[in-house]
């Protein structure tokens, strides 16, 4: 089909952490493959919803910013997550709201000037096809995206035709901020006793920082050191999105959607699912802490999460 009868995007700048993804790939650890997907899947299901999109459309994650695109169709789009500087044709833009954009409109996203990562949607998702039923893009494994590998300059990113849809907004009130200091809610782990109440407690009390090795598979952090107890040799054994890893220097180790699905490091327990979104968004330098809670308090605060977000789809539905 002809480029410019069917619409997209053409991208004029990018870069290898310009991906597409959507809510990631499930079921396929057993073939050695991770699940990949947007790392703040808060802010990916966000830009999704301002556009009555389903929550798991193809978008792009965008880290640290630097990326331009030319429209090629008449369409919405919408940006939620990190702060960047966001501008259509030149002029400022609003993030989290819809924005009707018209072919030939030149889209401008700079470099965050606070958080890691923004992602854009479009009205209907990305045209992708899908690879063991995700778009979702992990650059290791070679799957996802196009062809594999990260956005270029040059790429084409077919879009679906789009009729008018109604213009949505979140109050700035509710969109999430960013702190001087992360919590991340962690619950205990299989191998919680290999580790003594003292290192327990420092784990909790201090603050870690936010390396430059960290990327999407691993936040890598920096603090005092937790130490293991001796133990017999630890196994490789699966491993989930969440888990906190103690390499062998005591650091901590969170990982990301692009974890390896097996890992022979002690592990405490597993950072929960929302503060995984808020984790994203810390660049290098960033201060974490971890706050150790109870499996019912993590679930009962993802449950309010999953309400809240549930309201705001039937009141922006009811006024569509």
């Amino acid at each position: 089909m002809d480029r410019l009868k069917q619409g997209g995007f053409y991208l004029l700048k990018s870069h290898a952490l310009c991906q597409l993804q959507d809510l990631g790939r499930f079921g396929v650890a057993g073939l050695g493959l991770t699940e990949g997907g947007a790392c703040d899947q808060q802010s990916a299901m966000l830009a999704n919803m301002l556009l009555g999109n389903v929550a798991g459309a193809a978008l792009l994650e965008i880290g640290v910013g630097g990326v331009s695109l030319r429209a090629q169709a008449n369409t919405y789009i919408s940006l939620t997550g990190a702060q960047m500087p966001f501008l259509i044709n030149g002029q400022p833009a609003p993030r989290y709201c819809t924005i009707a954009v018209q072919s030939g409109d030149l889209i401008e996203i700079g470099y965050a000037r606070a958080g890691l990562r923004c992602y854009l949607a479009v009205a209907g998702g990305f045209l992708v096809p899908t690879t063991l039923g995700s778009v979702s893009t992990v650059l290791r494994e070679g799957v996802g995206g196009l062809n594999g590998g990260a956005l270029a300059d040059g790429d084409w990113l077919a879009v679906h035709p789009c009729e008018a849809i109604a213009l949505r907004s979140l109050p700035y009130e509710s969109q999430p901020k960013f702190s001087a200091v992360t919590a991340l809610d962690w619950i205990a782990g299989a191998q919680y006793d290999w580790f003594s109440q003292e290192a327990i407690t420092r784990l909790d009390q201090q603050l870690f920082r936010v390396t430059k090795q960290s990327d999407r598979m691993g936040c890598r952090l920096s603090g005092g050191k937790i130490k293991v107890k001796p133990q017999a040799q630890m196994y490789s054994e699966g491993v989930c999105c969440g888990a906190i890893q103690i390499s062998n220097d005591g650091q901590p180790i969170v990982m990301l959607n692009d974890h390896q699905t097996i890992g022979g490091y002690a592990k405490p327990g597993a950072v929960s699912r929302l503060s995984l979104n808020a984790l994203a968004q810390c660049r290098p330098g960033s201060l974490v802490r971890f706050v150790k809670r109870d499996l019912c308090d993590v679930q009962a605060k993802a449950a309010r999460q999953r309400e809240w977000l549930a309201r705001l789809q039937q009141e922006w539905q009811h006024k569509a």
